[in-house]
């Protein structure tokens, strides 16, 4: 393994609890597609996030869906990266509670379960 691949592996295994403590944010809120309050309950959870992380957020309503989140930053370099992920699940509002009464996510490492994640 090259040194910057251990540096990342290292930094990623440092950053474990937090992904973990954020998916589970993600995973345990309601964000059915035709639910705005969820989708925007996530999307304020990212946009968060990622302001932490340098980069720009902004917000575009989409009628009846929840807003639409925008996130970018200027690095050095040539270079672009385009990521794109979506804020809704299929599942509806209750489905968190419906789903466990101990939290809906569960991490018996390596599987995470939960409404919005594997099941």
């Amino acid at each position: 393994m090259t040194a910057p691949v251990s540096r990342y592996l290292t930094a990623l295994r440092d950053q474990t609890p937090a992904m973990l403590a954020l998916l589970e944010r993600l995973v345990n809120t309601d964000s059915g597609s035709y639910h705005a309050p969820g989708v925007d309950a996530v999307g304020a959870l990212l946009a968060e996030r990622l302001a932490a992380l340098g980069f720009t957020v902004a917000r575009q309503p989409i009628e009846g869906r929840g807003h639409q989140l925008t996130a970018t930053r200027t690095l050095g370099g040539s270079g672009r990266l385009l990521i794109l992920g979506h804020l809704d699940t299929v599942w509806p509002a209750g489905t968190v509670d419906a789903r466990s009464t101990a939290g809906a996510l569960r991490v018996p490492m390596p599987v995470l379960r939960g409404p919005a994640s594997v099941t």
